[in-house]
């Protein structure tokens, strides 16, 4: 793994990830708000020695629910919340973000001070007539009772995360005989890779390697979970 993260830190995804961080960290105004710790016996799970707390979990519901209702605006109705099961998907997401960054700590995925500036500057809610404002970073900052240092912790668990998701799916690699079993899937009657036209290799090639990196990646989530005791609180598996 971490021969990986060195053939692939100087990758150009890994500069352009900062602003996929930025846009998902933050759906809108106001969300950085309610980060209080509340109180620890009442968590949504366990994962190891990590408490997801309620206030933790009803932020992120919170802020998915928001995310969707702005992509499909009137057209999402409440039942449909509920038969997306968001919150048992939200639940496992904030399970797996407590595994990813456990694991990219363990494994010293390198953050350096300039990448979470970097990041910081892309956030909107900072900027003040279109460039990053240092008064208007600790305005915010303050209004949302958080500490710069705080706020950059988020940041870099944030980005751990992202690079972590892209280093583990880099590792995926496409064989010709995963390009075949695709074409099949899709009824074309081949047996031998060079069968294929190029077009049709290039398409089969490109469809094969995004299905392999999902699957690298969620191999890599499940091995995480299975080493790590995860206790879920059974008023949130509604």
């Amino acid at each position: 793994m971490l021969d990986i993260m060195r053939r692939s830190a100087s990758k150009w995804w890994l500069k352009a990830l900062l602003l996929t961080v930025a846009l998902s960290f933050i759906v809108g105004f106001g969300i950085l708000g309610s980060v209080d710790r509340d109180d620890p016996n009442r968590y949504a799970a366990k994962v190891g020695s990590t408490i997801i707390t309620h206030t933790e979990f009803q932020k992120a519901l919170e802020n998915q629910i928001l995310a969707l209702k702005e992509k499909f605006g009137d057209a999402l109705t409440d039942e449909d919340i509920k038969t997306l099961n968001i919150r048992n998907s939200v639940l496992n997401e904030e399970i797996n973000r407590v595994l990813t960054i456990e694991e990219a700590r363990r494994l010293n995925v390198p953050i350096t001070d300039e990448e979470i500036r970097d990041m910081i500057k892309t956030i909107p809610y900072f900027n003040k007539d279109g460039q990053f404002n240092f008064e208007q970073y600790k305005n915010v900052l303050k209004n949302n009772r958080l500490t710069e240092a705080g706020f950059e912790a988020l940041i870099r668990n944030d980005i751990m995360i992202q690079k972590l998701n892209l280093i583990v799916k880099d590792s995926a690699k496409v064989m010709d005989e995963d390009i075949v079993m695709l074409a099949k899937l899709n009824g074309m009657t081949v047996e031998e890779y060079n069968a294929l036209l190029p077009e049709e290799k290039e398409t089969m090639a490109m469809s094969a390697l995004m299905q392999k990196r999902m699957n690298v990646y969620d191999n890599f989530i499940n091995e995480l979970r299975g080493k790590t005791e995860i206790v879920i609180n059974e008023e949130y598996k509604k």
